[in-house]
């Protein structure tokens, strides 16, 4: 494991554009260590199995899921944890999926859905405490990665083919990785 010294950002809404509001991000000045661990053999069946979970789970809203971010490339160091983005076919089905993702085992981070409020995120935490897991992270709730939890999978759910789906894809409305995608 080594370490990368990353500058924390802050998003800020450039229009008013409702569900398809578009962002940018602001340097803050601040920076933080974040863990880094070489390539891994295990990320692709990682990410198969939380697919293959998150799948079952929102079977009804027939989601779009793929593996995203530096796990997905394979080959480059990278945090470990697996993010997945997940589409929907309506920006309805946002609020409609967090039972079925409590259901499936993960926890509902709300702490930044004012800020996005175009997504639902969630979390695969695992304790490093003798302590019970949050379901539910809240606007208000500190957070305690590192301390008391780590996530080992963070899972973006958003409208599929939206302006915030398409740049979680690179641009392009779909992953050109070759490795992991899954639609």
């Amino acid at each position: 494991m080594f370490y990368n010294t990353v500058e924390l950002i802050t998003l800020l809404q450039i229009d008013d554009g409702g569900s398809d509001a578009r962002y940018c991000f602001r340097g803050t000045g601040k920076s933080v260590k974040v863990a880094l661990i070489l390539p891994s053999t295990e990320w692709p069946s990682d990410f198969a199995r939380h697919r293959a979970v998150i799948a079952t789970a929102l079977s009804d809203c027939e989601p779009a899921i793929k593996h995203i971010g530096s796990t997905s490339l394979g080959d480059i160091a990278a945090k470990p944890i697996i993010d997945i983005l997940v589409g929907v076919h309506a920006g309805s089905h946002l609020d409609a999926v967090v039972q079925l993702m409590f259901d499936a085992g993960y926890a509902y981070i709300d702490k930044f859905n004012a800020s996005m409020p175009y997504r639902r995120f969630y979390g695969k935490l695992v304790a490093l405490q003798p302590l019970p897991l949050p379901r539910v992270i809240g606007h208000d709730d500190t957070l305690e990665f590192g301390r008391h939890y780590n996530s080992v999978a963070n899972i973006h759910v958003m409208k599929a083919g939206s302006y915030h789906w398409m740049r979680h894809c690179g641009g392009s409305g779909r992953s050109d990785r070759p490795r992991g995608e899954i639609s």
